[in-house]
């Protein structure tokens, strides 16, 4: 199975495939949604458990069920001979990956537990709220990421659904060394007293935020509202929407010493209220460090109430950046610096830019 999908079938045992006396290689694909064949008499043949609702693998001769890189069944059992499996099996390019389906927060535990070695997995939350607890580094600053301390992962989380923060203070996700996670159409929920940023990458960590996703209503005591982005970090905004945010630095985003590249969504509605000379940026703030990419998108309706602030032009409403050159847009999101400043610069007006290209052009800021 060298891609597709298998699913909607139905049977006895094995609806989507069963393999006996024979060879089943996977190393690309997806086998979900099938189920017991019903019964006349009512109900089904068998319970969906235990019949192989994807796969049944025989224990009649030598058969051979297995997934990796190679198509001729010298890679890793996919389950053991004479077993099933009722479960989503999902490979991509030879490698296994896992998927669970989340509504509570038992299940949202049992997900991340589950996540404990390199791979691809998915989480959905397709409908719904749930309400966990997050990682407070304010008050345990050596409290590991939210999947652990796992290299090598790579984690999915979409649905339409919403990931809220409960009455503990804590980001939701924190991503750290080697990890990557994206959201697809999901709603990360702060506090208005939270202490922290609502997504925290650090030490290397990738965070891609996709479709209509959305980060709000959350607040740090120190620097990003929405996100924070740390040493060799990065993360990419390709759609959705960052709002209701507050901090010191950054409302919406900051970039202590990582990389954001903006290629689509809106950051709105959020505020920077430190008393510091470069605590501006009520949607994006970029420290001397940190590195702001954009090709598209727009910033727009934030505020920056900042006392004591010495940076050349403004607080920063919609950008601030300290520092030369370290925040720019074009078709590949280099090329045109917003401004040029060693002791910083802000913009107040909308940022709005389209396949890299200032709307309108030439730029109102």
């Amino acid at each position: 199975m060298n891609g597709g999908i298998i699913s909607g079938n139905t049977a006895n045992s094995g609806a989507g495939v069963v393999v006996n006396n024979s060879t089943f290689s996977m190393i690309t694909g997806i086998i979900v949604g099938n189920a017991p064949y019903p019964n006349p008499a009512g109900g089904n043949y068998a319970a969906n458990t235990g019949i192989g609702a994807a796969l049944f693998f025989g224990p009649g001769g030598t058969p051979i069920a297995t997934y990796g890189p190679a198509p001729d069944g010298t890679g890793t059992n996919i389950i053991a001979s004479g077993t099933t499996e009722d479960n989503t099996i999902h490979v991509v390019n030879g490698m296994k990956t896992a998927s669970y389906t989340v509504s509570t927060p038992t299940e949202w535990n049992t997900a991340v537990a589950a996540i404990n070695g390199p791979g691809t997995y998915f989480i959905n939350i397709p409908t719904g709220t749930v309400t966990i607890p997050g990682v407070d580094l304010i008050s345990a600053p050596t409290m590991p990421p939210t999947f652990g301390n796992v290299t090598g992962i790579d984690v999915t989380i979409s649905g339409g659904g919403t990931l809220q923060l409960n009455a503990t203070n804590g980001s939701l996700l924190f991503i750290g060394a080697n990890q990557s996670v994206t959201i697809v159409d999901i709603n990360l929920q702060g506090r208005t007293d939270n202490d922290i940023s609502l997504v925290y990458i650090d030490n290397g960590g990738t965070f891609i935020m996709n479709g209509n996703s959305s980060i709000f209503n959350n607040t740090s005591s120190t620097n990003g509202g929405g996100v924070y982005i740390g040493a060799n970090s990065t993360f990419t905004m390709n759609g959705g929407k960052i709002y209701d945010n507050r901090a010191n630095r950054g409302g919406g985003v900051y970039m202590g010493a990582g990389t954001f590249t903006m290629n689509g969504g809106e950051i709105y509605g959020n505020r920077a209220t430190g008393p510091g000379a470069d605590f501006g940026g009520g949607g994006v703030n970029v420290s001397s460090q940190g590195s702001f990419r954009m090709t598209g998108g727009i910033i727009a309706g934030n505020d920056a109430v900042t006392p004591n602030f010495i940076g050349t032009g403004t607080v920063g409403t919609a950008l601030y950046a300290f520092g030369n050159n370290n925040a720019t847009y074009g078709p590949n999101g280099t090329g045109t610096s917003f401004g040029s400043s060693v002791t910083g610069y802000g913009i107040d007006k909308t940022i709005h830019v389209e396949n890299g290209i200032p709307v309108p052009n030439p730029p109102l800021w």
